[in-house]
């Protein structure tokens, strides 16, 4: 127990997804669950170790390796309510680096097994069931510890090679291409820590089966295995050190930043949206301007105002009132010619040419014919001048 303790307060540290180094540490989710399976693992073998010595069974309980599969079936629902995307954790992108093609290949194995695993569990412990004979037991740990093809014990050393001596977290943040991190919808900095927390979740459920087996092998006095446990305590211990130390090194460097692809085809409604009569130009006499209906001031003066009125239905009844804020006015020229836009290209104008010379847009076909607005006098003092503003309504 001194070792796990050690293991916990050692690993810890390097186990931030934050690359803030004043920042308090504290323990991810993958951590705890570590930590958690770490302490049922000593109970486990506690209760196998008082079965052997004939001081937990009595004939009306439940036969121990039936207890212990119950708590392990337990242990594995949090860890499938913890982590739902399994092996999917956004690391689908990585699949053109062909190191990690090779690494998810044994950590698929892995997960293949644990899945028969959990079937075995449900089948022993689900009510009214009568639990599989002995032999069946027995052939299940054969499998956890000596399968053909795929050897949980050698399959988590090659994971730990690749991690460690393959420096497998620089690798793949070297090999990420542009397109692939927009493609994740997640910053580098995140991808290395999901796939951290994938092969930590995947050493976790090989370690399960590994010390399920020979805690089953010693409750049924096989032989002791409790070397062979606490090796593989030990290679445990050392595997989720290395893979927190790479992560961290890794992550340190890692950029946090967060890039969106642009789609192949855009499509109004699914892949963006169009904001519409934002902020348009809006021409307007001086004399709808304000609610006095003068023209005692000058386009500048209005900068922030309203469509008061429209007088004596000139060019104001022409066209769409704003009927937002109007502000930012200022004078360009006293007449103009203005190419009106057709309603369903959500704009004011097409363009504006004023008889100074000035064209406000891109002068072209007027496929609604120009309109000729010119400003007045009033009683020889006053300029109603027709000003340049600046709409802002609900499109």
């Amino acid at each position: 127990m001194t070792k796990a303790i050690l293991f916990i307060l050692l690993l810890l540290p390097f186990l931030a997804q934050s690359k803030n180094k004043t920042q308090k540490w504290s323990p991810s989710l993958i951590d705890l669950r570590r930590r958690q399976f770490l302490q049922l693992e000593n109970n486990l073998w506690k209760d196998a170790t008082s079965a052997i010595n004939n001081e937990l069974i009595s004939p009306k309980e439940t036969p121990t390796e039936v207890a212990m599969m119950m708590e392990l079936e337990k242990f594995g629902d949090t860890l499938q309510s913890d982590f739902t995307d399994g092996l999917n954790d956004g690391l689908e992108v990585l699949n053109t680096i062909p190191l990690y093609r090779e690494v998810e290949s044994l950590l698929r194995s892995i997960y293949g097994l644990y899945e028969s695993f959990r079937r075995f569990q449900r089948q022993q412990t689900m009510p009214g069931r009568i639990p599989s004979p002995r032999q069946a037991w027995l052939d299940f740990t054969e499998v956890i510890l000596n399968h053909r093809n795929y050897p949980i014990t050698k399959i988590l050393d090659k994971i730990g090679i690749h991690v460690k001596d393959g420096q497998l977290f620089d690798r793949i943040l070297k090999d990420l291409d542009s397109n692939s991190v927009c493609m994740s919808k997640q910053s580098p900095n995140q991808l290395l820590y999901n796939l951290y927390n994938t092969i930590a979740l995947t050493q976790i459920k090989g370690y399960a089966m590994i010390q399920f087996a020979y805690t089953l092998l010693a409750l049924y006095k096989v032989g002791s295995y409790a070397t062979e446990s606490q090796l593989a305590r030990e290679k445990f211990i050392n595997r989720s050190l290395e893979a927190a130390e790479e992560m961290k090194k890794a992550m340190d460097v890692a950029s946090t930043h967060f890039w969106r692809c642009d789609p192949e085809r855009y499509v109004k409604g699914e892949n963006y949206l169009e904001i519409t009569q934002l902020l348009q130009g809006y021409i307007q006499n001086e004399v709808d301007l304000n609610p006095d209906g003068t023209c005692r001031e000058n386009c500048g003066y209005y900068q922030y105002t309203k469509s008061y009125s429209c007088f004596q239905n000139l060019y104001c009844r022409q066209q769409r009132r704003c009927k937002g804020k109007i502000f930012n006015c200022q004078y360009i020229d006293s007449d103009m010619w203005i190419c009106p836009s057709a309603p369903s290209t959500g704009r004011r104008y097409s363009y504006v040419e004023y008889e100074n010379g000035r064209i406000l847009g891109n002068k072209g076909y007027c496929p609604n014919s120009r309109v000729k607005v010119d400003s007045w006098w009033r009683w020889l003092f006053w300029h109603c001048s027709y000003c340049m503003c600046l709409c802002d309504e609900e499109g």
